[in-house]
Formats: structure tokens, C-alpha cells, sequence
């Protein structure tokens, strides 16, 4: 038992017949020893200085929990594996011994090496999680779903936790999927330094019989199967140094988040946060991702916010339950935050670096205004006190800082308050309480945006509509264009009325539209001046010779959801509740007029969008399930 062996490139060498034993062992890259035999052993007896176990090639240990099964690692033997070798644990033997005769000290393994924990059918592969330290490290299966339910196969224990120094992989090259549990309750994360990909239909959950304290993610999170650190103490900490990434479509559930990376953490997935979502260094990038925080946010200013990067309709929202007071904690290139108070339901934010005068067209204003539009998605309607928050590199030239107030946008057309001291001196900041059907906010000097529409109303006569509107103190202008659009977004020119240059009192003006399509029109006029600048009245809707019903949709639930029909012609109506990747939950058809429920105690918290057709009417809902 002092020979030395070595295995060399090409040779693959299986201890299936008996026990073996060796003074040491040598596994060079392209070679691999497999101790095949479940009910076998090999021990190494250390018979030279240095580690007595080197494997640059693969090693596989097959051995089973009987007793004298499995590697011993005799008279103070060591084993070493190579920066790119294979290490493989297909049964249950002892783990604990790998971890207690590596060579140096386990927290030496090389990152880039593999250790791979591979299901075949037979016993539960065994790892450990109490100061072990792990190269690569891959769950697969080849025998189907695993999900082991003891104790030596999940990450366990109080004492001590285990590292990732490379990547980790939940499902890997296997035919199968696995489900791999933490309840390891250390105080100390399980840390993962390089990146993270959970494979569909496999899963990592702190949701075991003994609930573990979470994940700190140091590389990219790519979530196309389940990651649920919802339970317990369960939490998912980005602690990186370069910027971040979290992905994929898979289910990704968790209870509370902190965020300490000075690059950044990007969103390419909507991500929800079911408890606290801390803020220590570095932004969470939204990009199109919507990010839910349902137990409050703390930390958050010029060190690490929420940023909104995407301008336009595709931007992603910070959404968060109105409870009294709640910060949103956001910005663009910097940190202008929002501070609600009152209010209820559930209010998404978001700021961009400009404010326009029309939409969709966006000119963009350049003078007496601050440089930011706070945009709002409030799914309650619900009024509320909004205090807004910006730093003097972004108040444009002529913005008079001690006559100011916030704009209201509603419709696509600003509405200005009275003026206003801002507060401060350096950030400033203005309150006001607010509309809870203002789509956005901006903070403008007092005159700055156009305000002067009175009314814009339109009536139905029979197969004809009627626009009426009224207006005061035109300046070199020029023109009235009407507009319409069937579908809210794309609008055409239908006619235009001249006015005079000068108005000095408020003038009506008519205009009357012989062929309207079927269905709701949309109607909108455009106010054009001589200097080519132009403004949009509000958005009106008239539906010739047809009742357009208002379905009233229950925004915030808790189980089930309350819909209702109000009373009109007969027709029928049709509901569709789906969750945010499109997938199809349930599907409700009714008569007309109608009140009834959706079943939601049985899904998971969030957001789903409800379509119904009611008649010809089409509609979209927001519903957040608690």
C-alpha cells in the first residue's frame, strides 16, 4: 500500500471488484478513476509529502453509506484537484471527508474545477454544506426528477455554511431535473461568487422541512425552472462587483432582497419581493422589467436607487401597495425620488430625464422646467399627496425655482397648479396632493405648459358626432386639427378650423364628424401656433348609437376577485385572466348585467391582467393578488 499510481491521459480505471488502496495516486487531465463498486473502498495511505490524491483528469465515487465504503484518507493523506478536472459524487458515502483532507484547505479548490452530484437511481448522493467550499458545482439528475428529502443530500445545518467559488448549475447536463433544498439556517448566506442558472423544471428553495436563510448571488441569475427563497428567513442577496444580471422565464419567488453591488443589477425578467427590499450600494436597472416590492424598501439615494433607464411605453415600473407612506426610491441618470403619502391599491413609478409637451409625438420642452416627467400606473385610482425631489443640474434655463408647482398629465395634456416656493437647498423638493388619475408629474414654472382648454365634450347624434370646445387667450395663433383614432394610439386628421391670431376671451368652436367608424371614437384636437409649436387637448371617447359600459374590476385581492357589469343592452361578455407571461389561468363567460367573482386564493401573489369583451367593448384590467 506505499506504491504510487499513476493513471495517465486515455486510461480509465474502475475499482468495482474489491477494496484498493494506494500510498498515492495521480489522475492526469484525459484520465479517470471510478470507484464503480457501491460496497467498496480506497484508501490512501500518504506516502510522500504533499496531497496523495491529485486529479487533473476525473474521479468519480460511486461508493454507497455502508461501513468501510467509500475514500479514507489515511495517516494525514491529502487529495488536490487540478484547475480543470472532474470531480463526481454518484452515491451517498461520506462527503464530510472530502471536505476535511483537502489539501491546504478546502477554501483552496480551484474555481474553475467541476464537482458534479449526479442522481443515477441507486443511493442519494451526498454533499456537505458546513464550511464547505466548492469549485463548479452541478446537480443532475439521470434517473428522472430528484428532490431528496434527507438531510445528507440538502444543504443543512447552523454551524457553518458553504461557498461557491464558481458557478452553480441546478440541473445540468442530466436527462432529469432535480429539486435541491437549503435549510441551512446559518446567518451566513450560501454564496455563490461566479454566475447562477437554474434549469427549467429543476429547483433551489429554502421551502424544506427546516426553512434556510437564502442566497448571495455574486455573478448573473438566470431563473428558467424555480428559485423560491419565499419561506422562513429565505432571502436573495446581489452582492457582485461588475454588473449583474437577472433572468430567464422560470418562477422566481422570494422574500426579502438586498442589493450591494457598486456596478449595477440589470432586470431582464420582472422580479417580485414579497417581503423588504434593502438598497445598499449600486442600482437595480429596470430596463422593460416591472419590479414588485411588497413589504417596503429601505436604504435607496446617490449611492444606490432604483433606475428607470427605458424611455417611452416600455419602461419598467418600480409598483409598490399605497400603505400611509412609501418611498420609490427612483431615478434616471440620478437619484430623483418620489414620496407618497395616503392613498391605496397598488401605485407604480418611474421617472425619465425629459418632459414632453404632446403625446405620443413627445416635443420636447427645453425651457422653465425641471428635466423630469415622474410617469405613474395607479391601479386604484385612488388620490394621493406626492412630494417630488431633483437636483438644480436638472432645472432648465428661465425655471424659476420661487414659482413653480407640479404638472399633472392626464390624457396626454399637462395641467398646472398655482405657483409655490420648493423646499430645500440642494436637492429641492415640492408637494402637492394629486389626481388619482394623473398619469404622471412634472415640476414646471408657473405658465410654462399649455393650459388652455376650458372643456372638450362630444355628443352623440345618431350616425354623427358633435365636438364642442372652448378656449381662452390664444397668442399667434393659428389652427384647430381634429383628430380620431378607433384604437387610442394611432390618430387621423378628419378636419381643422382657423382662428384668429390674437384671442383675448375664451371663444367655443364646434365641429361636427358625419361618419364616424362603428364602435368607440376617439377624438382629440391639436392646437397649432404660427411658430409651429402645437398642443393636444385631452382624449375624448363617443360611441354613436351604442351604451359604452364601465366594468368595474376589483384591483387589490387578497382571494378572490369581484367583477361587475353595469346595467346596458344585452350582450354578452367574456373574461380571460392571465398571469405576466401571457399564460392563459381561466376564462369566465356571463350575460349582461352581472356581478360575480374570480377564484384567486389559490394563486400566487402578484400581478395578472384581466381582458374582457363585453359587446364590442375590449378592455384590459390590472389585478395584484396579495
Amino acid at each position: 500500500h506505499l506504491d504510487v499510481v499513476q493513471i495517465s491521459d486515455g486510461d480509465v480505471v474502475a475499482i468495482t471488484g474489491q477494496d484498493a488502496e494506494a500510498g498515492a495516486i495521480f489522475v492526469e487531465a484525459g484520465a479517470q478513476l471510478s470507484l464503480l463498486g457501491a460496497s467498496f473502498a480506497l484508501r490512501l495511505y500518504n506516502a510522500q509529502a504533499g496531497p496523495d490524491l491529485i486529479v487533473n483528469g476525473i474521479f468519480q465515487d460511486n461508493a454507497n453509506s455502508g461501513g468501510g465504503n467509500g475514500v479514507y484518507f489515511l495517516n494525514g493523506s491529502t487529495w488536490l484537484l487540478g484547475s480543470s478536472s472532474t470531480m463526481m459524487k454518484t452515491n451517498n458515502s461520506s462527503a464530510a471527508r472530502y471536505r476535511d483532507h483537502y489539501e491546504g484547505g478546502m477554501a483552496s479548490i480551484p474555481p474553475s474545477a467541476n464537482w458534479i452530484i449526479r442522481y443515477q437511481g441507486a443511493g442519494n448522493p451526498s454533499f456537505t454544506s458546513i464550511d464547505a467550499y466548492y469549485p463548479n458545482l452541478i446537480f443532475e439528475s439521470y434517473a428522472g426528477h430528484w428532490e431528496p428529502a434527507i438531510g445528507a443530500s440538502r444543504f443543512q445545518g447552523i454551524h457553518g455554511t458553504a461557498t461557491i467559488l464558481g458557478d452553480l448549475n441546478i440541473g445540468g447536463a442530466g436527462t432529469g431535473t432535480v429539486g435541491i433544498i437549503n435549510q441551512n439556517t446559518n446567518p451566513q448566506l450560501i454564496r455563490v461568487f461566479g454566475n447562477t442558472t437554474i434549469q427549467a423544471g429543476s429547483t433551489l428553495t429554502t421551502a424544506g422541512n427546516k426553512t434556510g436563510a437564502g442566497f448571495a448571488f455574486s455573478g448573473h441569475l438566470q431563473v428558467d425552472g424555480t428559485l423560491d427563497a419565499s419561506s422562513g428567513t429565505g432571502k436573495v442577496a446581489m452582492y457582485g462587483w461588475g454588473s449583474q444580471f437577472i433572468s430567464g422565464g422560470g418562477d422566481l419567488l422570494i422574500r426579502d432582497m438586498e442589493v450591494s453591488n457598486g456596478a449595477a443589477v440589470e432586470l431582464y425578467r420582472p422580479v417580485e419581493v414579497l417581503g423588504s427590499l434593502q438598497l445598499v450600494q449600486g442600482n437595480i436597472v429596470l430596463n422593460t422589467s416591472n419590479l414588485t416590492v411588497y413589504g417596503g424598501i429601505w436604504g435607496g439615494g446617490l449611492w444606490g436607487y432604483v433606475q428607470t433607464n427605458v424611455f417611452g411605453p416600455d419602461g419598467g415600473y418600480l409598483y409598490q401597495p399605497l400603505t400611509g407612506n412609501t418611498d420609490f426610491p427612483i431615478g434616471n441618470n440620478s437619484f430623483s425620488p418620489a414620496y407618497v403619502s395616503g392613498g391605496s391599491g397598488m401605485l407604480g413609478m418611474r421617472v425619465e430625464d425629459r418632459v414632453v409637451m404632446q403625446v405620443p409625438e413627445e416635443v420636447q420642452i427645453v425651457t422653465e422646467v425641471v428635466n423630469h416627467t415622474w410617469l405613474v400606473d395607479n391601479m386604484s385610482q385612488s388620490d394621493f399627496s406626492v412630494t417630488l425631489e431633483w437636483d438644480s443640474y436638472f432645472e432648465l434655463s428661465g425655471f424659476d425655482r420661487s414659482n413653480c408647482d407640479i404638472a399633472e398629465l392626464a390624457n396626454g395634456v399637462w395641467e398646472e397648479g398655482p405657483g409655490q416656493s420648493a423646499q430645500g437647498s440642494g436637492p429641492f423638493w415640492v408637494s402637492k396632493s394629486v389626481n388619482g388619475r394623473s398619469e404622471g408629474f412634472s415640476v414646471a414654472s408657473s405658465g410654462a405648459l399649455p393650459l388652455d382648454w376650458l372643456f372638450f365634450t362630444g355628443i352623440s347624434h345618431g350616425d354623427a358626432v358633435e365636438l364642442q370646445w372652448r378656449v381662452e387667450q390664444l397668442f399667434l395663433h393659428d389652427r384647430f386639427e381634429i383628430e380620431r383614432s378607433t384604437d387610442r394610439r394611432i390618430f387621423q386628421k378628419i378636419g381643422e378650423i382657423e382662428t384668429p391670431t390674437y384671442q383675448m376671451e375664451a371663444q367655443d368652436y364646434t365641429f361636427w364628424d358625419e361618419n364616424p367608424a362603428a364602435g368607440v371614437n376617439y377624438y382629440r384636437l391639436k392646437q397649432v401656433d404660427q411658430d409651429r409649436r402645437f398642443s393636444y387637448s385631452p382624449i375624448i371617447a363617443v360611441q354613436p348609437s351604442t351604451i359604452v359600459r364601465k366594468v368595474q374590476v376589483q384591483s387589490l385581492v387578497s382571494k378572490d376577485c369581484t367583477v361587475t357589469i353595469p346595467d346596458g343592452e344585452e350582450a354578452e361578455a367574456i373574461f380571460q385572466l392571465y398571469d405576466t407571461n401571457g399564460v392563459l389561468l381561466l376564462e369566465r363567460a356571463t350575460s349582461i348585467p352581472s356581478t360575480f367573482t374570480l377564484p384567486m386564493a389559490d394563486l400566487l401573489s402578484g400581478l395578472y391582467v384581466l381582458h374582457s369583451k363585453v359587446g364590442s367593448q375590449q378592455l384590459s384590467h390590472k389585478i395584484v393578488k396579495q
